[in-house]
């Protein structure tokens, strides 16, 4: 079970001290019924002696210490053990292998790390309840067979039944947990459409009828199954509930007839019966919610194997910039072949050459792979065949995370910025003003503490914040997606016309994804994609 899984290998309980804890919490439970039971005997005899509240005082605050340790010394290791169990999935999802992790939508990233974590924090304390139960009962039915062995082996035959009764012939349904948390994954996905597609949903009435009945049709699969649940819980709660207080007639009604000299002792048994209704009744309850529970952790464990199998393409941690000079010569990239599947290959034995300060077009019809090569190039991908070398230097599966720090790049699919990094050097508020400034941003954007502070942006000024960002980090080398082809005319020329021209100066590497021949003359070379084959041409020196 993952349950137990993550109570033994995740958490850090101090175990052997929770068990005794437990079993003193039990202890202190089966003491407290025998003083109750020993203060009726004064009461019915009229002799009501100090000393057995004194003892009733003493035992309870034991049971309230005793209770209070163990759910504090429980919940708060295991809340702590979700807290690391979240931060090592951030960690996989954020370094796994790109092209993998591409496959994995919002909605399911969403409904693992936030959903079903949130999900199983909130059911956790149920493991510790359910614990504490349990010893309850236990010392609860130890005190009852010290009363009187026949009413133990009554109330303990009669428990087992129920329980086996619940087990195979109500039976738990945790493939109904299983059903409601795909149906709850499916509702997500409708929840990332209705965000994805807000306008085109409220201008297309037959798709936004077709969105709303799918959203009708998985709420109303949803509710039937978790109303199955409930309907399972409360018959079980009912169930157990009947079983005590029959239990109680018989003690109370038949037995006396039959054992009229023992009334004093029935009295104490019927104490006992009601003082375990309360952790049995737990206990039924909990069972639901510890499946439900086990599913999430599930689903979480699940979710991570998936991450373990795309593993990262280097075998460290992220790092600064390491071994990788920014007076480099040359990337090369060799005899290098991608393909999204094994079916269809997008590259094919590719062989190409980046200069230090060179400035590359890349230029092909959508969908060639433009996107894909500035993703080889700056390591994000790793090719299925050939290498990376960063002049002679092979570019090892160790070496990525420093070689990516020769990078900084603005892909289509990337949000504008809201921060400046905080393990970069601030930069000067002067400076980023002026930056603003230029592309046109000033009256829209602000800066201040290393934040930007902006209202909604137009697709055109999100890019022109995308620049600014890149222009603020100060790499080596620069990747721009097609950021700036036929959005905003007065942008493109500035763009290609001052701001390339000036990383030329500087010395940059830039590379630049555009549809815009235009402006083509300014380029060092330009790579047309086309059938998964690089042509090169040198349009510079062409003209």
């Amino acid at each position: 079970m993952s349950l137990y899984h993550f109570i033994k290998q995740e958490s850090e309980i101090v175990s052997n001290r929770i068990v005794f804890m437990l079993i003193f919490s039990g202890l202190a439970t089966g003491l407290l019924v025998s003083v109750i039971n020993h203060a009726a005997d004064t009461v019915l005899t009229q002799t009501v002696e100090g000393r057995i509240l004194f003892l009733y005082l003493v035992v309870f605050l034991l049971y309230i210490y005793t209770q209070k340790y163990s759910l504090a010394n429980t919940i708060y290791p295991l809340d702590n053990a979700l807290y690391k169990l979240r931060l090592r999935l951030v960690a996989k999802a954020g370094s796994c292998d790109l092209r993998e992790f591409e496959t994995i939508s919002n909605s399911e990233l969403y409904h693992q790390l936030s959903h079903e974590i949130n999900l199983a924090a909130q059911l956790l304390p149920w493991i510790t309840y359910s614990a504490q139960a349990t010893v309850i009962l236990g010392f609860c039915l130890i005190y009852l067979a010290w009363l009187s062995v026949a009413s133990f082996l009554i109330i303990s035959l009669t428990l087992a039944v129920a329980v086996l009764w619940h087990l195979f012939v109500e039976k738990p349904v945790p493939h109904e947990f299983c059903s409601i948390t795909a149906k709850e994954l499916e509702f997500s996905q409708l929840l990332e459409i209705l965000s994805r597609d807000a306008g085109e949903l409220r201008l297309n009435h037959a798709k936004r009828k077709d969105f709303l009945a799918s959203a009708q049709t998985i709420s109303t699969q949803s509710e039937e199954l978790k109303l199955t649940v409930d309907k399972q819980t409360i018959s079980s709660i009912m169930s157990t509930r009947i079983v005590l207080f029959i239990l109680l007639a018989i003690f109370l009604f038949i037995v006396p007839i039959y054992d009229p000299d023992e009334v004093e002792l029935l009295f104490k048994i019927t104490v006992v019966i009601f003082f375990i209704m309360g952790p049995i009744t737990q206990l039924v309850y909990a069972l639901p919610l510890l499946l439900r529970l086990d599913v999430a952790l599930s689903s979480v464990y699940a979710f991570e194997a998936r991450l373990d199998t795309a593993k990262p393409n280097y075998g460290g941690a992220e790092a600064e910039n390491k071994g990788f000079a920014s007076d480099f010569q040359e990337l090369r990239l060799a005899s290098a072949s991608f393909a999204y599947s094994s079916e269809k290959g997008l590259f094919k034995e590719i062989n190409l050459i980046v200069h230090q300060g060179e400035v590359i077009f890349v230029y092909g019809p959508g969908g060639s792979g433009k996107t894909t090569l500035l993703k080889l190039l700056c390591g994000l991908y790793a090719p299925d065949t050939g290498s990376m070398y960063v002049d002679k230097r092979k570019v090892t599966d160790l070496d990525y995370p420093y070689y990516r720090h020769l990078f900084v790049s603005a892909f289509r699919d990337t949000p504008p910025p809201s921060t400046i990094p905080t393990s970069q050097t601030p930069p000067d508020p002067a400076w980023v003003q002026a930056l603003l400034e230029r592309i046109g941003l000033k009256e829209t954007v602000e800066y201040a503490d290393g934040q930007f502070n902006y209202a909604p942006l137009s697709h055109t000024q999100q890019w022109r914040l995308m620049v600014v960002s890149m222009l603020l980090q100060k790499r080596p080398i620069y990747l721009f997606d097609d950021c700036s082809g036929g959005r905003d005319d007065e942008f493109t020329q500035l763009f290609y016309e001052e701001i390339l021209e000036d990383l030329r100066n500087e010395g940059k590497t830039v590379v630049v994804v555009t549809q815009n021949k235009l402006f083509f003359h300014l380029a060092d070379r330009v790579w047309e994609i086309h059938n998964g084959e690089v042509q090169i041409s040198t349009p510079a020196n062409d003209s």
